[in-house]
């Protein structure tokens, strides 16, 4: 007699029956129940049905699974697990998944399915130029040139085992028009502000926050986790986050006199949200810093990143050397620094003042 999955022949009440009971794989995927049948044929019917419908049900789930695992979705997991991507910095690597979660969501030129679940095989020139298209419309052209260059990373790490070594990178030589760099200073007297309306709201770590930024010319995602240990003295020493370049910096009076008054914990970081009692991460700083800039009437482009290039342009109109500016913010190339260092009026004055004075 021919064996069958799921049939069974059990007693009731003096006679016997036959069942299907399926199993719970069976009763989870496709539905099936428990079902109790007075012959033979019937269950055995019943049960083969059952057996039909789990075949047809891996069937569609491995021809799904391998679409999976050939989507921009499972190439963009592919980057993260290689060393292109392990060595960059916890910032960049949350910068990247941020540029990421931006178009994956989108659907691009009115596909069926959103970006991340397109093949990546699929993905063309054509398609690279509508990806930008629709970032820019939604958001920005910083945006838009920000995801393409990381799609250009992406599809460049996977010929190394995701896609063909000769797969054509669709996001190369996009000719990507660059954004002017930001220019956006504060003047002092919003600055102090600022830190009046965060004194005032009770969230006086944003306050603070935006002093270590302006004072030392740093990044907030470095000022937000610097430590009490990296405090001695009067003297700042820190590891930059993002260029791994040492720090060592001496406080401002103002900046002494602000910390002198706060509450230390040996090793615990400087800067603590009020409201959570734990660091701040980067959205949660940036939602405060809004509310206290709109409080405080300050104008709406003003961001907290925007201390470090006030502080350094402060410095060079103060008669800084190069040299003695990148050792403050860290920079390597003097390339670079051009980017922070706006020019003004005071350092227009200045440049005039040694050559004729």
């Amino acid at each position: 007699m021919e064996k069958i999955k799921y049939l069974e022949r059990r007693s009731r009440k003096g006679h016997y029956v036959w069942v299907c009971n399926p199993s719970d794989y069976a009763r989870e995927h496709v539905g099936a129940t428990y079902e109790q049948f007075e012959s033979r044929e019937e269950a055995a019917t019943h049960c083969k049905m059952i057996m039909r419908a789990i075949e047809e049900f891996e069937r569609t789930r491995e021809k799904q699974s391998k679409i999976d695992r050939e989507t921009v979705d499972a190439l963009f997991h592919f980057y993260t697990q290689h060393k292109a991507f392990k060595h960059k910095t916890p910032n960049t690597k949350r910068t990247y998944r941020f540029l990421y979660k931006t178009v994956a969501s989108l659907r691009i030129g009115g596909a069926n399915a959103v970006f991340g679940q397109v093949l990546a095989r699929s993905v063309d020139a054509a398609m690279a130029d509508k990806v930008y298209d629709a970032v820019r419309e939604q958001f920005s052209v910083h945006r838009a040139n920000g995801v393409c260059k990381i799609l250009r990373r992406i599809w460049f790490t996977g010929r190394r085992g995701f896609l063909s070594p000769n797969a054509v990178n669709p996001f190369a030589q996009m000719g990507l028009s660059e954004t002017p760099p930001r220019v956006i200073l504060w003047e002092p007297e919003q600055v102090d502000e600022f830190i009046a309306q965060s004194d005032k709201q009770g969230l006086s770590s944003v306050g603070t926050l935006a002093l270590l930024c302006y004072h030392l010319c740093q990044r907030p995602g470095d000022m937000r986790q610097i430590t009490w240990d990296q405090y001695k003295n009067g003297v700042f020493t820190f590891v930059q986050e993002k260029t791994k370049a040492e720090v060592k910096l001496e406080a401002s009076p103002q900046l002494i006199q602000r910390l002198s008054g706060m509450k230390q914990t040996k090793d615990g970081p400087i800067i603590i949200s009020e409201t959570t009692g734990r660091p701040y991460d980067m959205r949660l700083y940036s939602k405060y810093a809004a509310k206290i800039r709109q409080a405080a009437g300050l104008p709406e482009e003003l961001q907290l990143r925007d201390l470090r290039r006030t502080g350094a342009t402060e410095l060079a109109e103060a008669g800084c050397t190069e040299d003695e500016l990148r050792s403050v913010t860290g920079h390597m190339s003097r390339n670079v620094l051009n980017v922070y260092v706006r020019p003004t009026k005071k350092l227009a004055a200045s440049a005039m003042s040694k050559r004729f004075g």
